[in-house]
């Protein structure tokens, strides 16, 4: 199993080569348009081709970027370190509900206390008007 490191690595590796071939395309469309206005704002009609060839290849890119992204999340949910993490949190969470479990011991301890104290005071109270 990859690590983090590793399935982000592979990930921006790819990512730069989808971001090159995206520059490259970009730059010829400039390229293009740039010529139509030099000559005037006709465009031929290989050249309006080539737009539209271009703005889909983007358009793919774009897309192939996007599924090229949901494969490396799954990647990472699969990773050595997510794994560990997922791990350590299970054991967190155990950890905390022995917590929960204590201190719910010791509120039913704390209310146990004060109702044998306000019994104490009931009967002081009863002793006192006695003596007096």
């Amino acid at each position: 199993m990859a690590t983090i490191e590793e399935v982000g690595k592979d990930f921006l590796a790819q990512r730069a080569e989808f971001d090159a071939l995206d520059q490259l395309l970009a730059k010829e469309r400039r390229a293009i348009q740039k010529k139509s206005i030099k000559a005037g704002g006709s465009m031929g009609a290989a050249d309006q081709m080539r737009l539209k060839e271009i703005g889909s290849t983007r358009h793919e890119l774009a897309e192939a970027l996007e599924i090229f992204s949901l494969v490396t999340l799954e990647k990472l949910e699969q990773s050595e370190d997510v794994k560990q993490l997922e791990l350590e949190i299970a054991r967190v969470n155990e950890m905390l509900k022995d917590d929960l479990q204590s201190l719910e011991q010791l509120v039913d301890y704390a209310d146990k206390a004060a109702k044998v104290a306000t019994g104490l005071a009931s009967v002081a109270g009863k002793v006192s008007d006695l003596v007096v």
